[in-house]
């Protein structure tokens, strides 16, 4: 750290504004009397950078002049090759105590300009020792110090300490760091190395032979896969070949489901009075053949001249010859009743076959309207994540415009404090200057005090006369010293003093303002702070639902849009295309219904003829 100027006022015995400058030069001594201040240029560069002094941590009260009403120290110094400048300042209430203590650190370009500023006591403190890599202990022990204590370093400290201090002076903690950084760039190289040898084994150790080799796997690796080319041809044929003849089983297996879901039990029942009248038909026309043969016999045996008579035997031959017809009527009722039955019974199988069909129509409209309610809930998904994303777009904007809104207005308050401490430095340099000229109006006063008194002491004296002082006779050339207007010298002091007042009650106002105006700053930065959490919350709940990088700007509206508008018409599709099919499905259902309901009809009417020729039947039989 190199001092280059302070600047000194109400410390100790400088009342008024002192400045030092320290620049190009490499070696100084302060020389002076006892009491002339020069331990106080060290007390000032000490509290200035520490807001202490060398002799007590808690100083304020003996720091400052017992006449003056405020203190403040300016220390600019150089460290690093960057130039910073630190100002402290106490003020004294009107009832005489010393108030809080404020402080102010600026890193300055090379321009002079402030490209850092650091305001509160703590908060310059770490900043000082940041920048100058020493503690107010350290740098008292070792760059300042005070009589009698270079000791206590050396012999009175514990070792620890010592140690600690001797560190913070020749930066051995920075060795020490760039000690482990050495050793961890050591251990990756060494990692890195046995990777490499690890790398370089796995190399052939004849490139060409291996090169060689590789280019005749290759030759017998494309051989295979033409091979396989070819195998997967003759496979995909296959496939297709074994495709069809499933779908031929599998329409075999529906035809033989088919019969077996029949029901064999209700067929034999139907068929079986069928069966039996086939049988009772057999029966009825073997008795008839068997009557007819007795009677033709019995006709036989009827002796020529004598028996019945021809009446008699007219009609038994009437009878004897309608016995055919009967027969065959017979016969057809039997085959007319056949018929009707197994009409009714297939129209009985098909009628079943369509209420099955109807069946598994309404089955499948049923098992397809069962997946509309996750296309539903895809499309009210997209739909209110394309809201969100709306919404929080509009957040987003929102908030980024506040921040640049609250941007704006702290770098107008920037501005503004920049001005304000220009003028400011300007109200100092002539608070400094009325309290330089009042500092001369009271020295102009004392003296012509001080002449004023020896001329009155000097009335009536003459040369030759002893003097009344030194009780010496007065030169034979002596004059009597002149009397000086008292009255200007205390009107100019009068206006020194007012001059400086004002100048002080201006520095006041301005330092009132610009307490107020980093007030404003402060809560400007606060607001600033918080749009920027805001908007970062609202990117962060953006981001969920898409792909939003954290530290790009906002992209325009639609192109976040695009996919979400994308996704929720795929969605809409899907959905209308599933009521379309369902409403498909639906209308087939109703045909199959009404195809069942016309088979129970086509059924039902079938079993009513199989009834009539029945009914036929038997009356044809009962007859013969």
């Amino acid at each position: 750290m190199r001092p280059l100027r302070i600047t000194i006022e109400g410390l100790r015995s400088f009342r008024s504004a002192v400045a030092i400058d320290f620049a190009g030069r490499d070696h100084l001594a302060i020389v002076g009397d006892t009491g002339a201040g020069k331990s106080s240029i060290l007390e000032a560069m000490t509290y200035a950078l520490y807001g202490q002094t060398t002799f007590t941590a808690h100083a304020n009260q003996e720091l400052m002049n017992d006449t003056s009403t405020h203190l403040r120290v300016v220390l600019r110094f150089e460290v690093s090759g960057e130039k910073c400048e630190v100002t402290r300042t106490l003020r004294r209430a009107g009832d005489g105590t010393v108030g809080q203590p404020t402080a102010q650190l600026r890193r300055l370009d090379s321009a002079g300009e402030a490209v850092e500023q650091v305001e509160q006591v703590r908060r310059v403190n770490d900043r000082v020792k940041t920048l100058i890599g020493l503690d107010s202990d350290a740098f008292l022990r070792t760059v300042i110090l005070p009589q009698g204590r270079f000791a206590r370093l050396l012999v009175e400290d514990e070792p620890r300490d010592r140690g600690r201090i001797l560190r913070q002076v020749w930066r051995t903690d920075e060795l020490e760091a760039a000690g482990a950084l050495a050793g961890e760039a050591r251990q990756e190289a060494a990692t890195l190395r046995a990777r490499l040898e690890q790398a370089a084994m796995a190399y052939p150790e004849d490139p060409s032979a291996h090169l060689v080799q590789l280019q005749a796997a290759q030759a017998a690796a494309a051989r295979r896969a033409d091979a396989a080319c070819e195998d997967e041809e003759a496979a995909t044929k296959a496939r297709e070949a074994v495709l069809a003849a499933k779908k031929e089983g599998e329409a075999a297996s529906r035809v033989i489901e088919g019969l077996r879901s029949l029901d064999y039990g209700r067929l034999g029942d139907r068929l079986e009075p069928i069966a039996a009248l086939d049988s009772q038909l057999h029966e009825e026309e073997e008795a008839l053949g068997r009557r007819q043969a007795q009677a033709e016999e019995e006709l036989a045996r009827i002796p020529s001249d004598d028996g019945p008579t021809s009446e008699v035997v007219a009609g038994a031959l009437t009878t004897l010859r309608s016995i055919g017809g009967l027969i065959a009527d017979g016969e057809r009722a039997a085959r007319e009743l056949r018929a009707r039955v197994e009409e009714a019974a297939s129209r009985r199988v098909e009628a079943e076959g369509l209420a099955k069909k109807a069946a598994g129509a309404r089955e499948t409209a049923a098992a397809h309207a069962s997946g509309r309610a996750p296309l539903a809930e895809a499309v009210d998904s997209a739909r209110a994540r394309r809201t969100a994303v709306d919404q929080g777009y509009s957040s987003c904007e929102e908030h980024a415009s506040e921040v640049d809104r609250t941007r704006t207005h702290l770098d107008g308050l920037g501005r503004e404090s920049a001005d304000l401490g220009g003028r400011l430095e300007a109200a100092r340099e002539k608070e400094r200057c009325a309290s330089r000229a009042a500092a001369l109006a009271d020295e102009h006063l004392a003296a012509a005090r001080r002449t004023e008194s020896a001329a009155a002491a000097a009335h009536a004296l003459h040369p030759g006369d002893e003097c009344p002082i030194c009780r010496r006779g007065l030169p034979i050339d002596w004059k009597a010293p002149a009397s000086v207007g008292m009255r200007e010298a205390q009107k100019a002091v009068e206006e020194a003093r007012g001059a400086a007042r004002e100048t002080e009650r201006e520095v006041t106002g301005l330092d009132a303002e610009g307490q107020a105006l980093r007030r404003q700053i402060a809560e400007a930065g606060e607001r600033a702070a918080a749009a920027g959490k805001l908007l970062h919350r609202a990117r962060r709940q953006l981001g969920r639902h898409v792909d939003l990088d954290a530290d790009a700007p906002l992209p325009p509206r639609a192109i976040l849009a695009a996919p979400l508008e994308e996704a929720l018409e795929k969605a809409a599709d899907q959905l209308a295309e599933h009521d379309r099919v369902h409403e498909e499905l639906r209308a087939a259902s109703a045909e199959r219904d009404q195809e069942a309901s016309a088979g129970r009809a086509a059924a039902d009417g079938a079993d009513t003829l199989s009834d009539h020729a029945r009914t036929a039947a038997d009356r044809a039989l009962w007859n013969t």
